[in-house]
């Protein structure tokens, strides 16, 4: 029964005209099952779910959690990972991005989804670079509480340099501040509807021929379906920007404008008239 569920929902994302945009890329993914998985992922490939993470949610929040994995392929996310790499930042990078265009679509997203007004009109580079450096901060701040000497900041109910002493508790804390990024990589992603794989063919060194060739497909299908979404007037401004970029600014002469305004308000009609000879 799940699987008609979710089976269902993706139909709506491409019958349904309000969803046909951000669930364009599903007809070219394959829907796979996989119970090992914690919610919802993709890879540009694969759309897999997890029955025991959709079937508490209602109908909205399971066609929004949908959307936003299609969403990652319809913005090319699985294909950035060359240039992002620590995956964990990179994900929620990805994810404040595209939520906020799933949210101006009128889409429920699941509670607890990474939704934060500040990263709007921000591109995923520039939101992975914000969350880098918010990371850094926080790792700093907590070396240097681990850095205080003596007893401050320390328990010292102990007596001497045993268990629970100062110099055991600096030591004990002292790796896990300097060194967070190995430890956060694997930690669970708090959060998400789901998370974002790479795509096959994409390493560290760039995107192979393969890569290169599904990343331009996904490039293709979006800028049809935005451009059709906004034919029909179903795409936020937002959302323009983000899937066509900022709209052209034509440059125009200043002398043409006012040429244009005093000619509108200058008349030309024809007149039998005599000329009023003191305005002559």
């Amino acid at each position: 029964p799940e699987a008609e569920r979710v089976y269902l929902a993706c139909r709506a994302l491409t019958m349904d005209r309000r969803f046909r945009l951000i669930g364009s890329p599903i007809l070219g993914l394959k829907l796979v099952q996989d119970r090992a998985g914690p919610s919802c992922y993709t890879d540009g490939v694969v759309l897999g779910y997890n029955p025991a993470f959709t079937e508490p949610l209602s109908s909205e929040e399971l066609l929004a959690s949908l959307a936003h994995e299609t969403g990652h392929v319809l913005l090319g996310h699985p294909w950035m990972y060359g240039a992002l790499p620590v995956r964990d930042v990179a994900n929620r990078a990805m994810d404040y991005g595209l939520n906020l265009l799933i949210h101006d679509l009128g889409l429920t997203l699941p509670p607890g989804c990474l939704l934060d007004e500040r990263f709007r009109g921000k591109t995923v580079t520039e939101i992975y670079r914000i969350l880098m450096l918010e990371r850094q901060a926080k790792a700093s701040s907590a070396a240097r509480q681990g850095q205080k000497p003596g007893g401050h900041g320390a328990p010292s109910k102990g007596k001497g340099r045993g268990k629970g002493g100062a110099g055991s508790h600096a030591q004990a804390s002292a790796p896990s501040a300097g060194t967070p990024e190995p430890a956060e990589e694997h930690e669970p992603h708090d959060g998400s509807c789901g998370r974002v794989r790479p795509a096959p063919g994409v390493t560290p060194e760039g995107l192979t021929a393969q890569a290169q060739a599904a990343q331009a497909a996904a490039h293709a299908i979006r800028i049809a379906a935005a451009r059709a979404a906004r034919q029909q007037g179903l795409l936020p401004l937002g959302a323009e920007i983000i899937l066509l970029g900022a709209p052209e600014v034509a440059q125009v002469r200043w002398q043409d404008v006012l040429r244009d305004y005093l000619s509108e308000r200058s008349s030309h009609e024809p007149t039998w008239a005599r000329p009023n000879k003191p305005l002559l």
